[in-house]
């Protein structure tokens, strides 16, 4: 079984990575 502290580490992770993720696409995007 999974602890909650695990799904908190997993969800900052994936937040990070979609964060990044938006900043590296939409930044160029708006620049152009």
């Amino acid at each position: 079984m999974v602890e909650k502290r695990d799904w908190l580490d997993f969800g900052l992770i994936a937040f990070w990575i979609l964060s990044w993720a938006s900043l590296v696409y939409f930044v160029p995007a708006a620049g152009l």
